[in-house]
């Protein structure tokens, strides 16, 4: 009997205790004995008979398994509690779960052990509790009947099972992350807004297996094209070509988008390092094969990320030389140290270094030796251009050389009679995966009084840089691409006197000194330069130094018959232009201090770029979408009284839109040109809001009796979304001059807004009054915009936007440009034949063949009405082709003559020279669309004449 009261006691015993239990034979842990007595007499429900070591048979199990597998395992902390768990308490929880109760000294362990994982749990239930509530109060305040069946468990404070209550509390953190996904998704699925299409929510590329893929394509080589097939396999990540040769994700180094012809790419392969050019059926099958190449190396790691865009850090220095080499050390000038708004940067920093001299004293050979040794040997050299003493020689990160395509450069002399190359710019283009970038590095007339013929210098250079696309005739570099960046000795002075200029130096009060700068003043006016930024000048005139030191400028120079007076003033500028809506941030601006050895000192300027990756689908759907430019109304600083029609530009769809030309004036003494009615439209190859807001139209006005370039500009994309037309204003400039605003509305429709498209398509025939307010809106917005004493005064037109904060961070928005990152004409130094393949040297060193351009698809009629004309071509020196007179053949035309005689069609001599092409260097570009507006009639004359010029290899050009 006391035996069993023993045991009765031991059992109320709570089960935290960690005090010794009274027993019969003494105070002190449980005997084999007082263990066996309060699990009772049947000794069968051991596992086997207890041995001498003085454990019972639960004690010896736990002990042994615990000896042999988890002792090395976890800390010792741990370790004791385990032993004195299996060597004092299991045995107690043995008799507790015999008794239909649970083992309570394991559970109260598994309590105090997770005691902090509790708090965390808890803490984070909450937060998916509160976010899921958001969407529930949103849905039910809309009407949707959303509810939700999980709810937050309810705690015991006196509950004796531990255990249970926590696996309570992890049940509901997995249940609420359920429910939270579930109420979202619901609520994002009915909601409807200007920024969604609710029918093509969730259905994520991501989530979907990839298909594989199949693309019919032809092999383009030096004088033949051989069809073949290009396998893609996103599963398996390599791509197989005509079902023999298999490359690895890895061995793909890069895509290549021709931008003359919209059906071919060129594939960059690794191991061989050679590029193999294909012909897909349209543009929208080559896209599918650059997304799947992309989504390939997304998911198997061979990227360094997934996202749409991604940050570069952009050096870009200048530096007068003075006739001298490279004394001291450059790093100060790489590490944008000294006077302004500097920073603390090695040249290791910077993903792409831009370095422009003029008057460069030093063998070219030692020149670039010298840079590359400041910079160090993390770089590649992308392109050099000189043009005399000037120089320019741009690097990317070593990580970046495949990322890099469509090198170009130019140089354009602005010396004595337009020929000598002491003065004018040289330029490089490329694109750093897809975005395009240009730097021009100038050295302009000087001297004081020579302001209009600096400004005649830029407007030779953008005249005659030839940099980017063909197709885009007279259109100047500013125009073209995603960042331009200008900079060099510009020898713009400051009108100011010079003891007033030099006292304000002493004060370091350079602010002051500003307004009195001639750059400024000329881009504050809209003559030159108009839509570039520049950073807040921060330091003091970086000319006329006395060599040697920088605490003194050297203000007189003896002439042969007089005394000439330099002020000091900021010669030597870095400005930048770039798309609306695309990011730049400058982070630095300012001049060395401790390079002695010319009068000049080095300016630097970093900032930092989004740089665009090959965009890779979001949506499965194969929706439809459209965007409609209309009712466009030009404000044009020019006194022509010609008509005038438009034509738009882009990367993101097929060929070239073309306006019919403009319908009225908006007042007999106004000659301002109107387009009623929707006047572009045009079908993205990808339907998707995500990729659309970042794209851009190049518009051009020219002139219908000439075809003269009046202005161009960018309408960009990003607002142009919404459930009605909205407006837009551009401004329109010319190489560097501001030129007028082009007004109007756009809108980018998907398949939901078929009604709506309709009505616009139809208005001007229908009910033009339906649009009245609209078109009362456009006319309103360039009135404004626009008056005859604005048209007297361009500064007043578009007045200056104040100069950027004095921390140097400026980011353009002002600037309207455009994403087609294309230029005026070939490029002079292109190692290919349209002037967009060049590489690297180490990239590529094949040759790269010529490709019949396919016929863009003819653009849908409005109203019935024919589809626009094209444009007539011109000639290489940017002037219309002249009409060939009786016996009159030049060289250029003997070329033509020859090719259209080996087609077997020399008679057609006379049509193609009048129609604009006259030069062979034109026939690449030509597809069936062409042929039939030149009157070539015959489907088997235009077969013979596009097979002709296909196999024109780069040696006949």
């Amino acid at each position: 009997q006391q035996q069993q009261q023993q045991q009765g006691a031991a059992v109320r015993e709570p089960a935290s205790s960690l005090y010794p239990i009274t027993t019969p034979m003494g105070t002190g842990p449980l005997s084999v004995l007082d263990r066996r007595s309060m699990v009772g007499e049947d000794s069968d429900d051991d596992d086997a008979a207890d041995d001498d070591s003085g454990l019972c048979s639960v004690a010896l199990k736990l002990d042994a398994s615990l000896t042999d597998n988890m002792a090395s395992r976890f800390p010792d902390d741990l370790d004791s509690r385990l032993q004195r768990y299996a060597r004092e308490q299991a045995c107690i929880d043995a008799n507790y779960v015999k008794g239909g109760k649970g083992p309570q000294h394991l559970q109260t362990l598994m309590a105090d052990m997770s005691r902090d994982l509790m708090k965390q749990v808890n803490a984070f239930s909450m937060q998916m509790e509160r976010i899921r509530d958001l969407f529930l109060m949103a849905g039910k305040q809309a009407g949707y009947g959303m509810k939700s069946d999980v709810v937050r468990p309810s705690v015991d404070p006196l509950s004796q099972n531990p255990a249970q209550d926590m696996v309570a509390h992890l049940g509901f953190a997995r249940d609420i992350v359920g429910d939270l996904q579930q109420q979202s998704q619901e609520f994002l699925q009915r909601i409807v807004c200007d920024h969604t299409n609710p029918e093509l929510m969730f259905q994520a590329l991501a989530d979907a297996q990839p298909r594989d893929k199949v693309f019919y394509v032809k092999r383009v080589e030096a004088l033949r094209s051989n069809s073949t097939t290009l396998e893609v396999n996103v599963t398996s990540g390599h791509i197989r070509l005509d079902g023999d040769r298999t490359y690895d994700h890895a061995e793909i180094a890069q895509l290549i988008k021709s931008r003359s012809n919209k059906q071919r790419l060129g594939i960059v392969f690794v191991s061989p390092k050679r590029r193999k050019d294909f012909s897909f059926r349209d543009v929208q099958e080559r896209e599918d094969f650059c997304q799947l190449i992309q989504l390939m190396k997304n998911r198997h790691g061979a990227e360094e990320t997934d996202a749409d865009s991604v940050r570069a850090s952009v050096f870009v220095g200048t530096f007068n030389m003075g006739d001298v080499g490279f004394k001291e050390s450059l790093q100060s000038w790489f590490s944008c140290q000294g006077e302004g708004n500097t920073r603390d940067a090695s040249p290791g920093d910077h993903q792409i270094i831009a370095i422009g001299t003029q008057e460069s004293g030093m063998a070219e050979k030692d020149w670039l030796a010298r840079i590359k040794q400041e910079i160090g040997g993390d770089y590649h050299q992308v392109a050099f251009a000189k043009l005399l003493a000037i120089r320019l020689v741009v690097f990317v990160h070593s990580s970046l050389q495949h990322h890099v395509s469509h090198v170009q450069s130019s140089v354009v002399a602005t010396g004595i009679a337009n020929k000598l190359g002491n003065k004018g710019g040289v330029g490089v283009s490329f694109f750093l995966r897809q975005t395009s970038l240009c730097f021009v590095n100038c050295h302009l007339a000087a001297s004081l009084e020579k302001l209009q013929r600096r400004n005649a210098n830029i407007v030779d250079i953008l005249s005659k840089l030839q940099l980017g696309q063909k197709r885009l005739v007279g259109i100047d570099v500013t125009n073209q691409f995603h960042h331009i960046f200008w900079f060099g000795d510009m020898n713009y002075r400051l009108e100011y006197p010079v003891s007033m200029v030099v006292d304000t130096i002493k004060k370091k009060d350079y602010k002051s000194l500003l307004p009195t700068d001639q750059l400024i003043k000329q881009r504050d006016a809209g003559t030159v330069l108009y839509g570039f930024e520049e950073g807040h000048i921060s330091f003091a005139p970086t000319y006329r130094y006395k060599r040697g030191t920088r605490d003194e400028y050297t203000l007189y120079k003896q002439k042969s018959t007089y005394i000439k007076t330099n002020c000091p003033s900021y010669c030597d500028r870095v400005l930048w232009r770039s798309f609306p809506n695309t990011y730049i941030k400058q982070t630095s601006y300012g001049c060395t201090q401790d390079v002695l050895s010319s009068d000049h000192s080095p300016v630097f300027a970093t900032f930092e770029v989004g740089v665009q990756n090959q965009y890779v689908r979001k949506l499965q759907i194969d929706a439809k979408c459209e965007l409609n430019i209309m009712n466009v109304c030009a404000k044009l600083l020019s006194s022509s009284t010609t008509d005038y029609y438009l034509e738009f530009y882009g990367t993101f769809f097929e060929g070239t839109l073309k306006t019919p030309r403009n319908q009225k004036v908006e007042s007999a003494h106004s000659k301002h040109p109107l387009w009623e009615g929707t006047v572009a439209q045009a079908y993205p190859i990808i339907p998707e809001r995500a990729f659309l807001e970042r794209q851009h139209i190049i518009v051009a006005v020219k002139s219908e009796d000439s075809d003269e370039l009046c202005g161009e500009g960018c309408i960009s994309l990003m607002y142009l979304f919404g459930s009605e037309p909205m407006p837009f204003t551009c401004d329109l400039s010319h190489r560097g001059n501001f030129c007028g605003v082009l007004t109007g509305f756009g809108l980018v429709m998907d398949s939901l807004g078929e009604g709506m498209a309709k009505n616009l398509l139809t208005a001007d025939e229908e009910d033009a009054a339906s649009l009245a307010p609209s078109m009362t809106s456009a006319h309103s917005i360039a009135t404004d915009t626009l008056s005859s004493e604005h048209e007297r005064h361009p500064s007043a037109l578009r007045p200056r936007l104040p100069l950027p904060s004095e921390d140097g961070l400026a980011r353009s928005s002002r600037v309207l440009l455009t994403r087609s990152a294309s230029a005026a004409v070939a490029a002079q130094h292109s190692a290919e034949d349209d002037g967009e393949y060049a590489q690297p040297d180490d990239v590529y060193d094949g040759s790269t063949p010529t490709q019949t351009k396919a016929a863009a698809p003819p653009l849908p009629p409005r109203g019935g009405a024919a589809p626009p004309q094209l444009p007539p071509r011109h000639s290489s020196t940017g002037a219309p082709a002249l009409p060939l007179r009786p016996g009159q053949v030049n060289t250029k035309q003997q070329r033509v003559q020859d090719v259209l005689h080996q087609a077997g069609y020399p008679e057609l001599l006379e049509t193609f020279i009048n129609g604009g092409y006259d030069d062979v260097e034109f026939f690449c570009d030509i597809g069936e669309r062409d042929l039939v507006d030149l009157g070539v009639n015959s489907h088997v004359a235009r077969a013979a004449l596009l097979a002709a010029f296909g196999n024109l290899g780069q040696s006949s050009l």
